[in-house]
């Protein structure tokens, strides 16, 4: 199994990255992919990771799939609430918070994926 979580978004060639993917997963195995989409900028200058990408969920479907993997299922989660909570800082979860799913104001997206060899 292969997990790439909360690094796509931070790729030069996200591409090239989802054909690593395949490449590191033997076949037969899984891929998981997870990353943000409705979230604020969150550059690290200082380990050189630029913030560069978004992915909707079909998004994240077509380029797993022209990477060669086999996509098994792709879900996104977030809520209006969410979105606006990361508008000022980074939002914690509170009990009292919504953790229903807006399907419109997605706020990350992840995948599960195959190599089919």
């Amino acid at each position: 199994m292969v997990i790439c979580e909360q690094v796509l978004e931070h790729v030069l060639d996200p591409w090239v990255a989802a054909e690593n993917l395949r490449g590191l997963c033997v076949a037969g195995g899984h891929v998981v992919v997870s990353t943000p989409f409705l979230i604020r900028v969150h550059e690290l200058p200082a380990y050189g990771m630029p913030d560069l990408w978004r992915f909707t969920p079909r998004g994240l479907r077509v380029l797993l799939e022209r990477a060669g993997l086999e996509v098994d299922e792709v879900h996104s989660w977030g809520n209006r609430d969410c979105v606006v909570g990361n508008f000022d800082r980074w939002a914690a979860y509170r009990r009292w918070h919504s953790l229903r799913s807006e399907p419109d104001l997605v706020v990350q997206v992840w995948a599960f994926a195959r190599n089919p060899g």
